[in-house]
């Protein structure tokens, strides 16, 4: 099963989480992995207004580092060199304008994901199948 949310609103409400509120509640998933760091600070939110915990509870990941917020900064996050991604296709793009004559064709570069592992977090619960 997948699920999509996107967090549009900067006055996101709690209750306009319904779907993902059933699916927590249901326990039908011990994990997310969100788009970004708003999507995951309003998870967390979501969970606690459920009197729940994370870790123990659930587990959250965000695809975003979320430095730019001391809120943020104990999620368990996939960190994705973005300066070093932006370096790397700025310095492509200049080889390729200065070769403009040298039809070469593109390059690519490998630049691996890191899991940087924090407070939102755990152990996966026990969960029993009917």
């Amino acid at each position: 099963m997948q699920l999509f949310l996107q967090c549009r609103r900067k006055d996101s409400n709690l209750e306009d989480s319904l779907p993902l509120k059933n699916l927590i509640q249901n326990k039908v998933a011990t994990a997310f992995i969100a788009l970004n760091a708003k999507l995951d600070l309003h998870i967390y939110k979501l969970d606690e207004s459920m009197n729940l915990n994370v870790p123990d509870d659930l587990s959250i990941i965000s695809f975003d580092d979320p430095y730019f917020d001391s809120e943020l900064g104990a999620f368990t996050h996939i960190y994705q060199s973005e300066q070093l991604i932006g370096e790397g296709a700025a310095n492509i793009l200049i080889q390729l304008l200065d070769k403009r004559h040298n039809n070469e064709g593109y390059k690519k570069k490998n630049i691996p994901p890191k899991l940087v592992v924090k407070g939102t977090t755990g152990t996966a619960p026990k969960v029993l199948f009917d």
